[in-house]
């Protein structure tokens, strides 16, 4: 989700190139970031999640998780039921609890 520090090196180009991978930037620092890899920047976390099936994060830590996750505009308020998150942040496993809880 977050291309610019942790995540760039989670796009995989041909998935971006057949317009299969979006990105949200959760500290909205724009950069070439996903384009750069043929994907497409949306403005919400939430606007990844609308038709996927599977979001995968690479966030800083818990508070920007909970930003991209938790919010009104993020994945959980937007991904369908059955929808899956791969998490590649090293949030807290309190943190990852709390969010296992709400996603179920």
């Amino acid at each position: 989700m977050d291309l610019q520090v942790l995540g760039g090196h989670h796009v995989d180009q041909p998935l971006a190139q057949r317009g299969e991978a979006l990105a949200s930037s959760v500290l909205q620092r724009r950069g070439p970031g996903i384009a750069q890899h043929g994907g497409r920047a949306v403005d919400t976390p939430g606007e990844v999640a609308v038709n996927a099936g599977v979001v995968v994060c690479c966030v800083g830590h818990d508070e920007h998780l909970a930003q991209v996750l938790l919010s009104d505009d993020g994945v959980l308020a937007a991904m369908q039921s059955g929808g899956v998150i791969v998490d590649h942040t090293t949030a807290s496993a309190r943190f990852a609890r709390e969010i296992a809880r709400v996603a179920l």
